[in-house]
């Protein structure tokens, strides 16, 4: 067999050009670099008074049920204590060790009074979360004092280690450390108490909230997660409609909602009952309805947990949706450019088309955490309301509806260009009296606008020129930007994770295709991976990685931080021949982070002459092991009637590859 490399085909001599334009365009795209945004910061040392809790500020309305344990299956049919026959299959037994849900004990819908149903007719559970009178449930209205809230917006619990304690007179629970083990017996989740089986086991709780659809689905560039560890029956509702089903008694299992990729995930297959649906969009088309996911829109969560079984009771939540109290009006300021982080933009808004402004109080919060910043502020003699970039104003009054409609209309927003929601919104008046307003909004439908300032007007150009002198082919790649920068604006990123797949081909010796390639790889990475992006924390970085190949491929780089490493990475000696799928394979196997997208790039000069996968291809043998090849015939029977012969791979194989290592007469190394 011929070496890889004696008549590979190979592409025009403008290679060059494609690399350094391929790299340029990479390192232009969004998500890839940086962009210059004003920071979202609170005055210095002012700290928010208000007293209430989390949950309050955040409007997740809460249920805590305490139910008898003697008594609470009277005339239902759902039963708590692991009642049944063993060797009965249904839904108030202990699936067993190690298994998974029990779904589908609940409709996919909510009821009229928005309870889950019993998906056999047996009626609502209205009764157990406080829906419904009944003699064997105590129903409490909790503040809050459950979850918390760290700087990144999300709010979570573990009772793995936190012990929670609902006081009954304060109405709220109190948190201290523990260690409990979620796959033990032993309870980790007791609110009640402790010291008896009465306290430590049959109780429920739920939770409610609306939460709106950020763009793309993330918050502070993380994928948008609502997840759920525990036992037992754990239902999650979106708009009345179930999206996650956690049913039956069982051990501590997990299960998650990404609305970023509207992916719904369990960490075991469920036991018993149907299949539940692995996307948001499957669930709500299996229960006849469609999902939006429009950004800015306003939904409805509702959570539903009960402890059933007389074993261990666990509960782990964790969610970063930006939730908000129902029938609230949100207004958010964010800005590009060079605006100062310190400038106050002025907002009145107009309630169901009322000509005079809202006047009364508001609360202001960090966009980025969703914690309060001040609060009970009051809008001024003006009516307006004041807030800088990277906060939102939250406005509550009794009197807003789901019906309710209004518009937002920004002052002094002359020297800007302004849009909301992503839509542009043109300047009316001139000079001091100039003014943006949104459209009509209504509050069911779109309870928070986000309205961005920009001041940035840029000019940018770019074109390819061939070097004068250099070597063979290569050319320079001038890139012109215009636009300023200040020192009151801070550097945001986009998390990104790079895969430089590299050809080194003996091909790539020609021209200086493989020196070219190199400098491009290098500047990329130099002008990624800087100083300033390793110290962002993991979550917010851009990583690169690097695989190379020829007759098979290597993973030469993991990813990193480290321009230095991605050099060294790509500095191998260009040998042999071409293997795209093994290089692909290579590639697609690389992980990357949850919740980043994985960019890669792909050089190569030639068409594959070598592949991983085997193919069966007509053929005549000739002497010395030499086939002469016939493609013609696509299948065995065609190929035998014309007196050849059918076999494996005969267009050769080495070293665990296969193909002639140049042309690709059957077209084995395209299809693999």
């Amino acid at each position: 067999m011929k070496h890889a490399c004696d008549n590979e085909r190979r592409v025009p001599r403008h290679f060059a050009r494609r690399i350094i334009a391929t790299f340029a365009a990479i390192a232009m795209l969004g998500g890839m670099g940086y962009a210059t945004t004003s920071a979202a910061l609170a005055e210095n040392g002012e700290k928010a008074t208000t007293t209430r809790t989390v949950e309050q500020q955040a409007g997740i309305s809460m249920g805590l049920h305490d139910y008898k344990r003697n008594s609470i299956n009277n005339n239902h049919a759902l039963k708590f204590k692991n009642v049944g026959s063993a060797a009965q299959s249904n839904y108030n037994r202990y699936v067993g060790q190690g298994k998974g849900a029990y779904t589908g004990i609940v409709n996919t819908t909510l009821g009229a009074d928005g309870y889950p149903t019993m998906s056999d007719g047996n009626g609502s559970l209205n009764y157990l979360f406080g829906g419904a009178e009944d003699s064997a449930v105590t129903n409490y209205t909790p503040n809050g004092g459950l979850l918390t809230l760290d700087n990144q917006g999300n709010y979570s619990f573990d009772a793995s280690t936190q012990y929670a304690s609902y006081n009954k007179t304060a109405k709220t629970f109190s948190l201290s450390s523990q260690t409990c083990s979620a796959s033990g017996t032993s309870p980790c989740f007791t609110p009640f108490g402790n010291d008896s089986d009465d306290n430590r086991y049959s109780f429920g709780m739920n939770l409610g909230a609306d939460f709106y659809m950020p763009k793309d689905g993330k918050v502070n560039n993380q994928n948008m997660v609502f997840s759920f560890t525990g036992d037992d029956d754990v239902w999650v509702f979106v708009d009345g409609v179930l999206v996650l089903d956690l049913g039956g008694i069982h051990e501590a299992i997990g299960g998650s909602i990404d609305f970023a990729t509207g992916a719904i995930t369990y960490n075991r297959t469920k036991s018993h009952g149907s299949t539940p649906a692995a996307t948001i969009a499957q669930a709500f088309e299996n229960a006849g309805k469609s999902w939006d996911s429009t950004a800015y829109k306003t939904h409805h969560l509702s959570f539903f947990y009960l402890e059933r079984g007389d074993g261990g009771s666990n509960c782990k939540i964790k969610f970063n949706l930006p939730v908000k109290p129902s029938k609230s009006i949100d207004i958010e300021k964010e800005t590009l450019g060079t605006i100062d982080k310190n400038t106050q933009f002025k907002f009145q808004m107009f309630v169901d088309g009322s000509t005079t402004p809202y006047t009364g109080e508001y609360d202001v919060y960090d966009a980025s955490t969703n914690q309060v910043v001040k609060s009970d502020q009051q809008t001024d003699a003006n009516d307006v309301i004041t807030l800088t970039s990277g906060q939102f104003a939250r406005v509550r009054s009794d009197g807003f509806t789901d019906d309710t409609t209004y518009t937002v209309r920004e002052l002094d927003s002359g020297g800007y260009t302004v849009s909301a929601n992503g839509t542009a919104l043109g300047q009316q008046d001139s000079g001091d009296e100039a003014y943006a307003q949104t459209g009509t909004f209504t509050v069911g439908t779109t309870s928070h606008v986000t309205v961005v300032n920009s001041n940035v007007k840029p000019s940018n150009n770019k074109s390819i020129v061939k070097t004068d002198g250099g070597d063979g082919d290569e050319y320079t790649l001038h890139l012109n930007a215009s636009g300023d920068s200040d020192s009151s604006t801070v550097t945001t990123a986009t998390p990104a994770d790079i895969v430089l797949v590299m050809d080194k081909s003996d091909s790539m010796n020609d021209d200086n295709r493989d020196t070219n390639a190199q400098n491009a790889a290098k500047a990329l990475a130099k002008k990624l991976l800087t100083e300033q992006n390793s110290a962002l924390p993991d979550a917010q970085q851009v990583r690169m990685a690097v695989v190379t190949f020829s007759n098979k491929a290597s993973l030469k780089q993991e990813f990193t931080t480290s321009s230095s490493k991605i050099g060294e990475a790509v500095s191998q000696k260009p040998n042999g021949g071409t293997n795209w799928e093994a290089a692909l394979k290579e590639t697609n196997d690389l992980q990357g982070r949850s919740g980043v997208k994985k960019h890669i790039i792909f050089l190569s000069d030639g068409d594959p002459t070598y592949r991983t996968s085997s193919y069966s291809g007509c053929y005549l043998s000739g002497w010395w092991g030499l086939n002469a090849t016939h493609p013609e015939y696509t299948t065995e029977a065609a190929c035998l009637a014309a007196g050849y012969s059918w076999g494996a791979n005969p267009d050769g194989d080495s070293d665990g590859v296969y193909g002639a290592g140049s042309s690709d007469e059957y077209g084995f190394n395209y299809q693999a």
